[in-house]
């Protein structure tokens, strides 16, 4: 068995000159590839025990991953190493020492719940008054409150243990050692507290006998003789003090990657002098301003403080042999490889750009993939390039062509090669799951076919179930919204449970929720608590009126409680308006009880409860039920089923997302796709190309609100972890790791404004850093325009890779669109067929839907196209009516009124349908409405005589034969009513009716129009008069199907009546999609072909039979 050192081992040396070998604690340090190599060599040989495991601690996932195919390349397979995280190792290590099980009451985790249990008390003490003022709060979430007390008492005893064994002698100290301020005094009343309440030593007291326990007895914890220890964010006080314990009988090595061979000995220098007392505040750290290189000095105080809690120890270090310290590369003189090098020998950048105006302006937005002019080797190269865009969606777009750009330029290049981390992978997740994944049918980018994994997801997203859990508990905390419903309506498991998973389905259910009129709140004891007390819009109001249309008939006389019927309710939606109305009545009831507090145990249960009765799952996907049963079971794992503490709503939500946080595993990385994850998992892990992505002011790093009770935040040491410090370091480890390429994307500028924004202060440092080695700005830098089919993309050479966007952009280009050329031209299309010699049927209903819009009849007979666009429905409650909404009610009413209903039932039934905004709020809207019907009524009754009757004819016209019913006959006289102006449009409507009906049977018919604004009344029309207007009118018709007939009827009939005249209603036609594609937006309404013809031949025969009537 080979357990000697490895040889650069063998040859370090401590400060003091001895060799490193045997137990102790020891550091090597140096770049991760020749690190991992230095690993591999000190693991390699064979064990007393075959049987057993070398313990190597790793800081995260993607680095065990990482490490895990270092060694496999060296051993041919990586096994019988247990990797563990740095932190739980000294948990077990504490806990076994003092005798706890694995339940240990300390843990942070379990602690929250015996913190909760004492707030009350801690709060009722008189030097307490600032804890108890907070809980009193109505809002404070108590759970949320614990939860930080909890993990901040832990973060004192990790990285304070002599303060808080100072707290337990009752001597009540911050963390520079002066007495406690009255606002922190709580605190160390709840430290004490705890302790009397846990029958186990807290994480202080056991540091104190541990060195002892163990050099008593070193097997008492169960671990190897040898302890690698790779790469460690930070080292606390805990670490230290169980590292130093496990080396007293066993070799305990540090593996740290490290940026600058050159800054460490600076470091290690300036510490020499410094190892006595204890570790200085970080105001007095003797390395502060030790960096030369920018990047170091601005990017690398966690590496730094790192170094320094060492260094103060006084553990024995060595570094890789500055030969083995370097990568391999293709190109060593690249712009990515002097950035390095400079930060590897601590060096200022001393050359700066300056443009020659001899060789022109710069050139801007010269493509990534295309390098420089000069080749690739001078300051011009593509090996690190930044790229600006508008927002972080059209980051993830450029991301996608930038990862094309790379695989291109590189056919050795594969996805495993490439990482890209990104800032805050909550938001980037969706975006690059839109932008990666390819469309079920049509044409796809050829980005979309690259093999991407995302990384760091949260458990609601990997698991739908859990995803259904917590946005029905969040539902306690919210509104209730339309778009709540429709969500979790979607979400998988429960539209598998509720039945409308089916094709089609949840579409149908979707028309029925609008129908009925959902805007927010299950019901109306839901909406008591935003003191909204009524039911109007509700989930429940929507469940209750889908129900009654069941039963009843589309009649405004039939309802129910406060229910109104929705009309076009189908019998073969009986099923679905069930499973819906189940559903409502479910989630109700479940909301229900979560409004009121209970035990986290009772909060638990409800939890099992939402799994039970809203999801279902398919049985190749039966893991997920268990996995959401699971994740509540460990909750109850953590003592939450022993506190009695009573929990709100938000405690809940609070409690609950803390578990579904995201987790990163092993399995996430390394898996051959190019791996999105943030920047820490990855750290210090060598990729030949690196994409940064969001990297944005104000994102990056992240801003972390500072928490006012954090003693130790107050009073920082070296060494203590700093999120902001944190990230910065990630950005110096992220720009180390790339190989051969670098890229960084962020945004540049407002996506509405499209003013530039600054760059986060990271990226404009290694933009400085970049053009004080030569870089040209306007060579490594790229604007990208706002959309992804902007030109400045797609020119020569193209930067996008979208063939499409790429055509389209040429078309533009070659045959630019004007604003006044309209979207379909004026060819005719193919002639519709019909028997020969026979004549052509034209129904009624058509010849009426054509003169109501030319253009839309045209583009739905001829080619299946709808312009027509539904507004996406309000998730507030109507406040106000505006003149829409009054016609509409108004319409209802008078419908009601002459089918014969009361109009307090009328007005009873618009309440109830929700139209109008609640209680005396509608009531004007309703008085208006009112009004208006009744106005129309009293001339209309004077039309309806006789019993109302139809006719239904056919006849032949010229080449037509016309075919249909006309309606609203009472005696000989066509009756139509609108509690609006009667313009153009309805009165043609009237006279194409009246003349239809003279040729069905011709005797002298008239025609009534009433309206809010006076009536008109055309006929009668002799037969010969009404066959000759007719067949105008089929001849134009047979004519708009063919090719556009331009021609609205409002406009058509202002023309005739005004005598050549446009008016305001010549504008209207430039609000209509439809005039738009056909006439084009910037062309006015008279120059259309024909457009004068046409209106004499529609207009002027019905103007001479018609007569106006105030």
């Amino acid at each position: 068995m080979n357990t000697s050192p490895s040889p650069a081992m063998s040859a370090a040396t401590n400060q003091t000159g001895a060799p490193l070998s045997g137990a102790g604690v020891r550091v090597v340090h140096g770049a991760s590839v020749p690190l991992a190599a230095e690993l591999a060599t000190w693991l390699d040989g064979t064990r007393a025990d075959p049987f057993s495991a070398d313990v190597v601690c790793v800081p995260s996932a993607g680095v065990q991953r990482w490490l895990t195919q270092q060694l496999a390349q060296r051993f041919g397979v990586c096994a019988a190493i247990d990797f563990q995280r740095l932190d739980g190792l000294c948990a077990q290590v504490l806990t076994v020492v003092a005798g706890v099980d694995d339940l240990d009451p300390w843990d942070p985790g379990r602690l929250i719940w015996s913190v909760l249990d004492l707030l009350d008390e801690i709060a009722a003490r008189p030097d307490c008054r600032v804890l108890q003022r907070h809980i009193a709060a109505e809002h404070t979430r108590r759970y949320v409150v614990a939860e930080q007390a909890a993990r901040r008492l832990h973060r004192y005893a990790t990285l304070r243990p002599g303060l808080m064994r100072r707290w337990t002698l009752g001597d009540d100290v911050d963390a520079a050692g002066k007495p406690l301020d009255d606002a922190f005094r709580w605190q160390a009343h709840l430290w004490r507290a705890l302790q009397g309440r846990m029958d186990v030593p807290d994480p202080a007291q056991r540091l104190i006998s541990l060195a002892d326990d163990l050099r008593a007895d070193p097997q008492i914890v169960n671990l190897p003789p040898r302890l690698a220890v790779w790469s460690p964010n930070h080292l606390t006080a805990l670490h230290t003090t169980v590292l130093e314990a496990l080396g007293q009988d066993r070799e305990v090595v540090l593996w740290l990657p490290h940026s600058s061979p050159q800054l460490w000995h600076e470091v290690a220098d300036r510490w020499s002098g410094e190892r006595t007392g204890a570790l200085p505040s970080r105001d007095h750290d003797p390395t502060a301003t030790i960096a030369t290189n920018p990047l170091l000095a601005r990017l690398g105080r966690d590496s730094r403080e790192l170094q320094g809690v060492v260094e103060h120890k006084a553990w024995p270090s060595t570094g890789v042999p500055a030969e083995d310290n370097a990568d391999t590369r293709e190109e060593t003189d690249t712009l990515l490889a002097r950035v390095q090098d400079a930060i590897r020998r601590d060096e200022a950048p001393e050359v700066t750009f300056e443009h020659d105006p001899a060789q022109g302006a710069p050139e801007q937005g010269k493509p990534e993939r295309g390098g420089s002019e000069q080749g690739g080797r001078g300051h011009d190269d593509d090996s690190v390039m930044f790229h600006r865009c508008h927002g972080l969606d059209r980051q993830v777009e450029v991301l996608r062509e930038v990862l094309l750009g790379l695989l291109a330029d590189d056919p050795t290049l594969e996805p495993r090669d490439i990482i890209v981390q990104c800032a805050n992978m909550p938001e980037v997740a969706p975006l690059a799951h839109a932008v990666f994944t390819a469309p079920p049918e049509g044409s796809a980018h050829p980005g979309q076919a690259l093999p991407v994994r995302l990384a760091d997801h949260s458990l609601r997203e990997v698991n739908p179930v859990l995803h259904v859990l917590a946005s029905v508990l969040e539902l306690t905390t919210g509104r209730a919204s339309r778009s709540d419903l429709l969500d979790l309506c979607a979400a998988a498991p429960v539209a598998r449970r509720f039945g409308w998973g089916r094709e089609g389905q949840f579409e149908a259910l979707t028309e029925l929720i609008d129908a009925a009129g959902v805007n927010w709140g299950i019901d109306a004891t839901f909406r008591s608590r935003f003191r909204v007390g009524t039911d109007q819009n509700t989930w429940a109001s929507a469940r209750d009126r889908l129900l009654l249309s069941l039963f009843r008939e589309d009649d405004d006389r039939h309802t129910a409680g406060t229910a109104v019927p929705v009309e076009g309710v189908e019998s073969n939606e009986t099923d679905l308006v069930g499973h819906f109305a189940e559903f409502v009545d479910r989630v109700a009831n479940l909301v229900d009880t979560a409004s009121a507090q209970a035990t986290a145990a009772q909060w638990v249960t409800l939890g099992h409860r939402i799994i039970d009765e809203l999801t279902a799952v398919a049985p190749d996907d039966s893991w997920q039920i268990g996995h959401a049963h699971g994740v509540l079971a460990d909750i109850s794992d953590t003592r939450a089923k022993d506190t009695t503490a009573l929990l709100r709503s938000t405690d809940a939500v609070a409690m609950l997302s803390e578990a579904l946080s995201g987790r990163p595993t092993r399995s996430a990385f390394g898996t051959g796709a190019i791996t999105i994850c943030t920047l820490a998992p990855m750290r210090q892990a060598p990729h030949r190309a690196v994409v940064l992505l969001g990297l944005d002011d104000g994102v990056f790093p992240r801003a972390v609100r500072p928490d006012g009770d954090d003693l130790v935040a107050v009073h920082p040491q070296i060494g203590d972890p700093d999120p902001r410090a944190a990230d910065r370091q990630a950005f110096l480890d992220a720009i180390m790791s790339a190989r051969q390429r670098l890229v960084v994307i962020h945004s540049g500028f407002d996506e509405r404004t499209n003013q530039p924004v600054a760059a986060a202060p990271p990226v404009q440092d290694l933009l400085d850093t970049c053009v004080g080695l030569g870089a040209d700005p306007a060579v490594i830098t790229r604007r990208h325009p706002l959309q992804s089919h902007g030109e400045s993309d797609l020119c020569d050479p193209p930067f996008s890779f979208d063939e499409v966007a790429l055509a389209s952009a040429e078309a533009a280009r070659t045959e630019p669109l004007t604003p006044a050329r309209p979207v379909f031209d004026d060819t005719p299309l193919p002639a519709l067929e019909h028997a020969e010699g026979s004549p052509i049927d034209i129904e009624l209903s058509d010849l009426l839907s054509f003169f109501r819009h030319p253009g839309n009849h045209y583009l739905r007979a001829r080619g299946g196209i709808s312009t027509w666009q539904e507004d996406e429905p309000s998730e507030q409650l109507p406040l106000e009516s505006d003149g829409l909404d009054i016609f509409q009610v108004a319409q209802r009413l008078l419908r009601g009124l002459l089918a014969g209903v009361d109009a307090d039932t009328l007005l009873d039934v618009e309440r109830r349908r929700g139209a109008v905004p609640p209680r005396a709020m509608g009531s004007r809207s309703l008085e208006l409405a009112m009004a208006k019907a009744e106005n129309i009524l009293r001339p209309l009754e004077r039309h309806r005589r006789g019993p109302l009757r139809t006719v239904t004819g056919q006849v032949e016209i010229g080449r037509f034969r016309l075919s249909g019913t006309v309606g609203d006959i009472h005696e000989r006289c066509i009756v139509s009513a609108t509690p609006s102006t009667i313009r153009g449009k309805r009165r043609l409507q009237g006279w194409i009716n009246l003349l239809a009906l003279t040729t069905f049977q011709p005797e002298p018919w008239e025609a009534a129009i009433i309206g809010s604004q006076g009536s008109r009344h055309q006929g009668p029309v002799a037969e010969s008069t009404a066959r000759a207007a007719l067949r105008q009118l089929l001849e134009i018709h047979w004519q708009g199907l063919h090719r556009p007939v331009l021609w609205p009827p409002d406009c058509g009939c202002e023309l005739i009546e005004s005598g050549g005249y446009l008016g305001y209603r010549s504008k209207m036609y430039a609000h209509d999609e439809t005039w738009q594609m056909l006439i084009g937006p910037a062309r006015n309404i008279g120059e259309a072909p024909d457009f004068t013809q046409v209106s004499e031949r529609v207009i002027t025969p019905m103007l001479d039979h018609e007569r106006k009537l105030s």
